[in-house]
């Protein structure tokens, strides 16, 4: 049986970016999301993800990117690639997911560490910090 509670304080010091175009999801997933991460930021498109990134590059980049696929000025998987570039020049360890209402027909195999279809359920959120926690070896 899983330990939600120690599950949920073993991951909660990472950070996590949550980018989604749609208001009132962003506005739900950030306050769903604070209650396993202490540092949760939203951006509203791709090209605001990614430049959120870069600022926290700079001292100490965001762990966890949770991210919808199609969204104006750059879709999450373009998005997604330019972050874990960075990761990988600054060795730094990035956990992606993806969230998308359908299935895209785009090519994202590989980018993601997870794939969720909206809406999320709160069991699911489970799945995710498990998969963290391993990725982290926390």
């Amino acid at each position: 049986m899983i330990d939600k509670k120690a599950l949920r304080e073993k991951v909660r010091p990472l950070k996590l970016l949550y980018v989604e175009d749609e208001a009132p999801l962003r506005e739900q997933g950030e306050i769903f999301f604070k209650k396993f991460f202490n540092t949760v930021a939203s951006a509203r498109n791709g090209e605001e993800g990614l430049s959120l990134f870069k600022a926290s590059a700079l001292s100490h980049p965001f762990d966890v990117i949770i991210s919808d696929i199609k969204m104006p000025k750059m879709y999450g998987d373009i998005m997604l690639n330019k972050i874990l570039e960075i990761s990988d020049a600054n060795k730094h360890t990035i956990f992606s997911t993806i969230l998308t209402a359908t299935i895209e027909e785009r090519e994202i195999n590989g980018i993601y560490d997870l794939f969720l279809l909206k809406p999320v359920e709160f069991e699911q959120m489970f799945e995710l910090l498990q998969q963290i926690e391993a990725k982290f070896q926390l």
